[in-house]
């Protein structure tokens, strides 16, 4: 409804997922197009955070306010960027998720099919102290792993030797500077309303896949 609603008022509408905003995930998305390493086949991926502790007592584990846990709080990072950085629709998904007592997701296995192809595997976890993340691009004729939390650095090598290798950087991802430009006609929007339709149809599908929500009609 939202993305209608700007289309027909001409309004700029931007989902302000971090990673698309640094070089690492625009040199990532642009290889992917291009295919530099070959066609994209298999992406996996995992976040792991504290978060059960850290989010205790607050809305953040109150379903009817949140919406969900640990997947759809900092999962947003790592799902996001793929679904970005992968620019197809989705096919299929699957998931497992446990709650842990909570009303909400702490820690979920995601396996997605996108029409175009690609196949997904994402493990988010919210009770790991030690916190980290990694996602790994493996394509036809090479590979490409980043950081998927703040799109910090990436690596890439072909069949026998390294091909890319950016950051690390310190500079956050700054999706109000995109907005304000695309306001201000000085350049696009990095994030599309698609990207967000796409966005909460995933979510609904691992909400639906997970047995944690009744299937649609």
């Amino acid at each position: 409804e939202l993305a209608a609603r700007a289309e027909t008022a001409g309004r700029v509408l931007l989902p302000g997922f971090n990673p698309p905003f640094t070089p690492v995930f625009q040199y990532l998305k642009a290889a992917i197009k291009e295919e530099r390493f070959g066609r994209l086949e298999l992406v996996q991926g995992y976040l792991g955070q504290d978060w059960k502790r850290l989010t205790a007592g607050s809305w953040r584990q109150v379903r009817a306010v949140s919406g969900g846990g640990q997947a759809w709080d900092s999962g947003a990072h790592l799902l996001g960027g793929l679904l970005w950085a992968v620019d197809s629709p989705i096919e299929d998904v699957a998931a497992f998720v446990d709650r842990q007592g909570t009303e909400v997701d702490i820690n979920a296995v995601i396996i997605i099919h996108f029409s175009n192809g690609v196949l997904a595997s994402l493990a988010v976890g919210g009770n790991c102290p030690a916190q980290g993340a990694l996602a790994s691009y493996l394509c036809a004729d090479g590979r490409m792993d980043l950081d998927p939390w703040n799109g910090t650095w990436l690596k890439a090598w072909t069949a026998d030797r390294p091909a890319a290798d950016l950051g690390p950087t310190t500079e956050e991802p700054n999706p109000d500077l995109n907005f304000v430009e695309a306001i201000d006609g000085r350049a696009q929007p990095l994030c599309t309303p698609e990207l967000g339709v796409h966005y909460v149809e995933l979510m609904e599908a691992i909400e639906e896949a997970a047995g944690l929500v009744p299937p649609a009609d």
